[in-house]
């Protein structure tokens, strides 16, 4: 079945009606499905728990409508998989766990990991790369010689590898090259509220990697993803809320 992946921001959109809802269940009669991951529910409990958002829940089963019950989900270990799972289940799950991307201990780590990417490169160096890879596609970014060289002094001195084969390492491999890309200027995300969400971000584009399609009208993130999706030989396609709403049209991916 071909897969749809939307970022939670559409998700959000298509919960109101209008274009992106009618797109949706024009591509359901074609047999498309538009998974959920639990990086959707993780935003959700965060709403409500961490930012007390009343109507952050309700938000559930508007989810649970728009994909079917289809998610794709995590397993350990392994690879994660489409399936049919009680998004019920998923949202006890993260609660129970206090939202596993979302607490703030976890917020605190990954911001000491992105400052510490980011410290090791100079105010210098970044701003000629910057200027390189502002005439560079995104599919050629970590074709720049500076990204490359940066990238050759993790795998010798952190033995960082590209490892794709389990969810487990793919999220380890993505993580570690969008801490690249924001030191060299494509996400300068410092505070914890930011760190916070380019950590749903970037959970939202690990998990796209399993669907056929993957829209996001965020255009760092969709940068970032275009760039690292090519770079690791992803071949799901990032498109825009304009891209999808005129593919939808058609619905041939």
């Amino acid at each position: 079945m071909p897969t749809v992946y939307l970022d939670q921001q559409i998700v959000i959109e298509s919960f109101e009606g209008g274009e992106i809802a009618a797109a949706v269940e024009a591509g359901k009669r074609k047999g498309f499905v538009f998974p959920y991951s639990p990086a959707h529910v993780e935003e959700i409990a965060a709403a409500h728990h961490r930012h007390n958002r009343a109507d952050a829940l309700p938000q559930i089963p508007a989810l649970e409508r728009l994909s079917d019950g289809w998610a794709i989900m995590a397993r350990w270990p392994g690879p994660a998989r489409l399936c049919r799972e009680d998004i019920r289940a998923c949202l006890s799950r993260v609660q129970d766990d206090g939202g596993r991307l979302l607490t703030e201990y976890a917020v605190r780590q990954e911001k000491a990991r992105v400052l510490g990417f980011y410290e090791n490169v100079s105010d210098t160096c970044r701003d000629e790369i910057w200027e390189e890879l502002q005439v560079t596609t995104p599919r050629d970014v970590f074709s720049s010689s500076h990204i490359y060289a940066f990238i050759d002094n993790l795998a010798r001195n952190e033995n960082f590898r590209i490892r794709l084969d389990s969810f487990k390492e793919r999220e380890a491999t993505f993580d570690c090259l969008y801490n690249v890309l924001n030191a060299f200027g494509f996400q300068k995300v410092h505070s914890e509220h930011r760190i916070e969400g380019r950590m749903h971000d970037v959970s939202h584009a690990i998990y796209a990697y399993y669907a056929d399609m993957f829209v996001t009208n965020d255009g760092k993130l969709r940068k970032s993803s275009d760039a690292i999706y090519a770079y690791t030989g992803v071949k799901t396609q990032i498109v825009d809320r304009r891209g999808f709403l005129e593919l939808s049209d058609t619905w041939e991916l």
